[in-house]
């Protein structure tokens, strides 16, 4: 009896074993997929805008630094597809510089004021 409870136990391990390996492998693949549509749909957006500005004839301020979040927004993605870390405070310069372009988004910066302790004045990021 005790011979089958304890081989009983054994297959219940590898049973936990095997869904965890699993488990892990279709997170792992999630996550690979998912950064690489976001990493196609940053670059067909910055090319996008790109043939926008080629269209216009000129480029603005505004649009030099649109190219620059893409930028951002892409070296985000490398980031993290190398070092499995997502790189949080990147992120909150693009939130903060959105949000000083809108006075109808200081509850981002509100949020980052109390939970980072970041801030800005009058459009000048403090981080």
């Amino acid at each position: 009896m005790q011979q089958l409870l304890e081989r009983s136990e054994q297959l219940v391990d590898k049973g936990e074993g095997i869904i965890k390996k699993v488990g892990n492998y279709m997170v792992d693949g999630f996550k690979y997929l998912a950064l690489f549509v976001i990493g196609a749909t940053i670059v067909w957006s910055a090319v996008a805008t790109y043939m926008e500005m080629i269209g216009k004839g000129a480029a603005s301020v505004d649009d030099i630094l649109l190219l620059f979040i893409f930028l951002e927004l892409g070296a985000m993605v490398g980031i993290y597809f190398k070092t499995n870390r997502l790189p949080v405070q990147f992120l909150l310069f693009q939130t903060q510089d959105l949000s000083n372009q809108s006075s109808e988004n200081s509850d981002i910066c509100d949020w980052c004021s109390k939970s980072y302790g970041y801030g800005h004045m009058h459009g000048i990021e403090c981080f």
